[in-house]
């Protein structure tokens, strides 16, 4: 997606058409066969969406027919029916727990302190997380919160803990990755190829997308312009780093697992590790269309939303959790609701 010469907020029945950046305001754009696009009611909790189509309000997902808050409750943990565990549970005895199917590494369905171990490719089971200096080489996924697996040889990788190699030591580079956590120490970023480096200032080169911009930027568009300028990546902002390890420090003290709904206020993440979720909400990088838009937006059903400080803020200060009636500007918890706003298969 390239960045769009001009972006427009349409009202509640109008035409939208987000390739052509018109948003809704506080509803969803529908597409069907008779329409190329109308921004239509978010379909209300308890509503019915057995036909499809019209999504769930943010914060809601279509489960057996209904629009309800889905996945937010973690493995062994308490709940009266399924729909409230994450996805791959099932509500078992009045406690979330994996179905018959065993556990899906991408869905984070583990107790916590285990990750699903796929190596046996007829029986996922969930086995006890690596320590930070094992190898996980083939248990990518297997690294405790605060570390990632990192490839430090041709063949062989292991749990590095965040923000921890020099310069010149070798990381472990995922540019596709809006997050894109690093193991170089602050200051420092995984370039191309593999290598911790030093980050160098924004250029504010012109750009129409990201492949204009140097390796640790991202095209940012500007208002009315057809034209946007190359940053440096939000998670390479200097706080990102404290403020990450802050939340992970808060996941491991309260035994949180990040379920697929970690932002519903019922969940472990949100209810125990709110303030310091939001610390780390400016750290993520958003899709080229998104940096301009600024529509309002509907009220997130049970869910966190982070208040964004003002641009006069300092970039350290901390962001209070609250339940906002509106928004003003894109954030990470509107991608991930957006992306929870999905019929659940069965």
């Amino acid at each position: 997606m390239k960045c769009p010469s001009k972006s427009e907020c349409i009202q509640l029945g109008g035409q939208c058409d987000l390739y052509a950046s018109k948003f809704c305001v506080n509803s969803d754009c529908f597409y069907s066969d008779a329409s190329p696009g109308n921004c239509t009611a978010f379909i209300p909790e308890n509503g019915n969406c057995s036909s499809g189509g019209v999504a769930c309000s943010p914060g809601l997902s279509c489960y057996d027919g209904k629009c309800v808050q889905y996945g937010y409750t973690q493995n062994g943990e308490s709940c009266t029916q399924s729909s409230q565990c994450s996805k791959g549970l099932i509500c078992l005895g009045g406690q979330c727990a994996l179905g018959r199917d065993g556990c899906v590494s991408e869905y984070l369905n583990c107790p916590y302190g285990q990750f699903c171990n796929t190596t046996d490719i007829n029986n996922n089971i969930c086995s006890p997380q690596l320590a930070i200096g094992q190898d996980c080489t083939i248990n990518s996924n297997g690294c405790p919160y605060g570390s990632m697996c990192n490839q430090y040889s041709s063949t062989k990788s292991r749990c590095t803990a965040l923000y921890s190699l020099g310069l010149g030591q070798t990381c472990s580079s995922t540019p596709n990755d809006p997050l894109t956590l690093s193991t170089c120490n602050p200051g420092l970023y995984c370039n191309k190829d593999g290598v911790c480096t030093t980050i160098q200032a924004s250029s504010n080169y012109q750009c129409l997308d990201d492949s204009y911009c140097n390796f640790s930027e991202m095209c940012v568009c500007l208002e009315n312009s057809q034209w946007g300028k190359c940053v440096v990546k939000p998670n390479l902002d200097a706080h990102c780093p404290s403020a990450f390890k802050s939340y992970f420090t808060c996941l491991a003290k309260h035994q949180c697992v990040e379920v697929g709904n970690l932002v519903n206020l019922n969940s472990c993440a949100a209810s125990k590790c709110g303030v310091e979720y939001c610390n780390t909400e400016g750290c993520y990088s958003l899709d080229i269309g998104e940096t301009i838009v600024d529509c309002p937006y509907v009220n997130l059903i049970n869910s966190l939303v982070c208040s964004i400080p003002s641009s006069s803020s300092s970039s350290n200060s901390t962001m209070e959790p609250s339940l906002s009636s509106s928004l003003s500007s894109p954030s990470i918890v509107l991608v991930l609701l957006l992306s929870i706003s999905i019929i659940i298969p069965f």
